[in-house]
């Protein structure tokens, strides 16, 4: 983010990056755990998928849940 003068939330960060990818941001899908700093991607256009935060070593976060949603596209 440094690159581009700003930081997250900016949506700019996130059309940024679907540029740079090449992909459609309504066709991204953006998994992270913090929705106050990764609201900008669903601002951008891009689907969100939020983990749960603070996870312990071992713990089921939802990952699982991605890959669904992903061959779904």
């Amino acid at each position: 983010s440094y690159e581009h003068d700003t930081e997250k939330p900016d949506p700019l960060l996130f059309q940024h990056a679907c540029r740079e990818l090449g992909v459609a941001p309504e066709e991204t899908l953006m998994v992270d755990d913090h929705p106050a700093k990764d609201g900008g991607a669903a601002g951008a256009g891009l689907r969100s998928y939020v983990l749960p935060g603070r996870a312990t070593p071992g713990s089921r976060r939802g990952l699982d849940a991605v890959l669904r949603l992903a061959d779904r596209v």
